[in-house]
This record gives C-alpha cells, structure tokens and sequence, in this order.
C-alpha cells in the first residue's frame, strides 16, 4: 500500500468494518454513550443562537447571543465576578 492509503478511504463509498479496526471502541461502554449523546452535542453551540434569535426576531440578536460568551468581561472592561481582574482601556 502507499504511504498515503488513509486518504483513499475518503473516497470509498463503502464504510470500514468498525468490528475488525475498532473492537477496543465498540465494547468501551464510554463510546457507547458519546455515541449516543452525538446528535445532541452537535446540536448544542446552536442553542444559544436560536435561542437569541427568538428571543430578539432578529439574525443580530442570534449572533450576539451565540458569540457573547466568547468574550471575556464585559465591553466596559469593569470587573465583575466572573473577571475580578477589569480590563483596562
């Protein structure tokens, strides 16, 4: 096999037996429920823009919403409890 054959499984329309690649994961009880879970972590980071959005009407209010926590302290940079340190300007 060449030293790059892992790429051409992205091109099989045909999955890889999980049973002969990943027994070790199949029988982790732990797989087992993040496999289970998946959809809905997939589905959480929207939650917060959805939630903005129908709450504000607006695409503006989703975006606020869902980037809001990416941002430390608040615009202001006074301290609070989440930030004791404020940012200085």
């Amino acid at each position: 096999m060449p030293a790059h054959a892992h790429l051409g499984s992205l091109f099989l329309d045909e999955p890889f037996p999980a049973a002969r690649y990943a027994s070790e994961l199949l029988d982790d009880p732990a797989m087992e429920r993040i496999t289970r879970a998946f959809p809905a972590l997939r589905a959480s980071p929207l939650l917060p823009f959805v939630a903005g959005w129908a709450i504000s009407g607006s695409l503006y209010g989703g975006l606020t919403a869902s980037l809001e926590p990416l941002c430390p302290g608040d615009s202001k940079g006074a301290a609070t409890s989440a930030n004791p340190n404020p940012v200085i300007p």
